[in-house]
């Protein structure tokens, strides 16, 4: 969302572990080991590794997924847009495209100039009822967000018979309204646990953060870890 900062340390995280029994031809998680540059914060070496991959295997679409959030983490925006639409183009029917393409219109919308407003002078610094209209970090709230309830995802088939484990990273808001929108995927896993990780997210019931008396939205950080056992 332009002109919305992200303040990572103030962000409340939640969390949940998925289980289920691994099966006999499951294979050692490949896809995770693939992305472990990324997943420990080496976002230049997931990058050049992905493009490595592609020119070994041209047609390993998924190095795509791993370049557009090696660029998204360095806030390299158009590049992880047009990663994420060669991912897409080579795999419009991948599990996950649904989430993808909802992921590509947030990027696309980074990257698109917004007119900017200039502030009325003759106007206070601090418009309280500007704060229904605002998303808040943990620390600026005088109650954070309650989860109530928070549904476990589907563990798909296809992820279970490749052996994928690991964590699906969203951040999301808790809107004032009880809805959670602005849905970002910032550590995806493949074969459709991205997506029934979305899912599940979007029907999390919880009572809406508090500021001054009044339900404010609040950015979260959920975390869901899939394991098989």
């Amino acid at each position: 969302m332009p002109g919305i900062s992200w303040d990572w340390r103030s962000t409340v995280r939640a969390s949940l572990v998925v289980r289920v029994p691994r099966l006999n031809n499951s294979s050692n998680s490949a896809p995770t080991r693939r992305m472990r540059s990324l997943r420990t914060g080496a976002f230049a070496k997931a990058a050049e590794e992905a493009d490595t991959t592609l020119k070994i295997n041209p047609s390993f679409n998924l190095a795509f997924i791993t370049k557009s959030f090696a660029h998204l983490n360095q806030q390299q925006y158009p590049e992880a847009a047009a990663s994420l639409e060669r991912f897409l183009a080579s795999s419009p029917n991948d599990l996950d495209a649904e989430t993808w393409r909802g992921q590509l219109g947030g990027l696309r919308r980074r990257t698109t100039p917004t007119p900017t407003t200039k502030p009325a002078t003759d106007m206070p610094a601090a418009v309280s009822n500007t704060d229904s209209q605002r998303v808040f970090n943990g620390k600026d709230v005088t109650q954070k967000a309650r989860v109530l309830s928070k549904p476990e995802p589907v563990y798909t088939e296809a992820a279970r018979k490749a052996g994928v484990t690991g964590p699906v990273v969203l951040r999301v808001v808790f809107a004032s309204g009880g809805e959670v929108t602005n849905i970002h995927v910032t550590r995806p896993l493949g074969y459709g646990l991205t997506t029934q990780a979305v899912k599940a997210a979007r029907l999390i019931k919880f009572d809406p953060a508090m500021k001054d008396g009044k339900p404010v939205s609040m950015w979260m950080q959920l975390e869901y870890n899939f394991y098989l056992y």
